[in-house]
């Protein structure tokens, strides 16, 4: 009792630890070192991690873009992006290879990452300014813009194979469910273009637009971010209208960004410069995770999925680690415990009360009699 109460409780961990690793011969965990953020000198709108190597990529206010080995201290790559106005989206290639980048100037980039330059490049990819990338399959990409037009786009080729106007305002999100396109807009509607069977669905009007766009759960549900903070949900195959709501972000702080991290889990970006975890079932905001001053523009998974990045108006690139989702998720839960105990330790006491009250209520009854 002597040695436990002196001995400094950090050192007693440490030692458990060690003597787990002697003893059991546990193997090591792999615990991810949340690397420095990244400085700019310009807002950012989008980042883009590499699937298999430490290297992020983000698209920057003056058309720049930028790349990044992170780490303790970031490793620059020179890239000599052509966008004349701001770059709106990054997205590299599923086999790391290639960088797509699009611009505000309505252009469209492949970069070849390893030799750091421009493969190809489209000045007029669409009439609008470009906001929305996305790549669907090994051989198509697919970008939206401003005046709500979705345009596919074979690798192969370098070429528009075909085109959808299905909205009324921006495309704000793109997500790619089997062979199906599913597009959010600004005019609060989302639409879903099947590319193989050339089926087009599009949602009621809701009563605020649409900010994001992801699949979630197996592909059974379609999350939403909102204008208004709220995330609808819909049910896959019935587009009519969202048939689930997420509450619990500030209220009119739009959420930009959705990152799916698990089948329950998903991370948001939102205008308040929150990165929020979120669970589905139980539909809730867990807690945040990360914080920018400023709105946060986009939120993403690292390839080996142990760090969250994120970036906005404050010109850093910060991060996360994916690890500290299960403390967040843990608090909650213990929050959750102490309320359920603080209602069971009422329960009676108002019982009491009510039997005290039911009490003096007779004897002040029978006293006037």
């Amino acid at each position: 009792f002597f040695f436990f109460s002196f001995f400094p409780r950090f050192y007693f961990v440490d030692f458990c630890l060690f003597v787990n690793e002697m003893d059991e011969k546990e193997e090591d965990v792999a615990v991810a070192v949340v690397p420095q953020p990244i400085v700019m000198t310009d807002e950012l709108f989008d980042i883009s991690f590499h699937p298999s190597s430490s290297i992020v990529a983000c698209g920057v206010i003056t058309g720049e873009v930028g790349m990044f080995t992170y780490g303790d201290e970031p490793i620059s790559h020179e890239l000599l992006s052509e966008h004349e106005d701001s770059c709106r989206c990054v997205q590299f290639s599923g086999n790391g290879q290639h960088l797509f980048t699009a611009s505000s100037d309505k252009s469209l980039q492949c970069f070849d990452v390893e030799k750091l330059e421009v493969l190809y490049r489209h000045d007029d990819a669409h009439e609008a300014s470009i906001n929305c990338l996305i790549q669907m399959n090994e051989n198509t990409i697919v970008t939206g813009d401003d005046d709500g037009v979705v345009k596919v786009w074979d690798l192969r080729s370098s070429q528009c194979t075909k085109q959808y106007k299905e909205h009324t305002d921006y495309i704000s999100g793109l997500a790619i469910l089997n062979t199906a396109i599913l597009a959010s807009s600004g005019d609060g509607r989302l639409s879903m273009v099947d590319t193989a069977s050339n089926e087009v669905q599009v949602s009621d009007d809701s009563e605020f637009g649409y900010t994001a766009v992801a699949v979630v759960m197996e592909g059974s549900k379609v999350l939403l971010g909102g204008e208004d903070g709220s995330m609808p949900m819909f049910s896959t195959g019935n587009w009519g209208d969202f048939t689930d709501r997420i509450i619990g972000h500030p209220e009119y702080s739009s959420v930009d960004d959705i990152c799916v991290v698990t089948d329950n889990i998903v991370c948001t970006a939102c205008a308040d410069g929150g990165v929020r975890v979120v669970s589905l079932f139980p539909n809730r905001v867990q807690g945040l995770i990360n914080s920018h001053h400023g709105p946060v523009e986009s939120v993403e998974m690292s390839g080996d999925g142990a760090l969250i990045g994120s970036c906005g108006h404050d010109k850093m690139i910060r991060f996360a680690s994916v690890a500290a989702i299960d403390d967040i998720l843990s608090a909650h839960d213990d929050d959750d415990n102490e309320e359920e105990e603080d209602e069971e330790h009422k329960e009676p006491e108002e019982q009491q009360q009510r039997q005290k009250k039911k009490q003096q209520s007779k004897g002040s009854f029978f006293d006037d009699l």
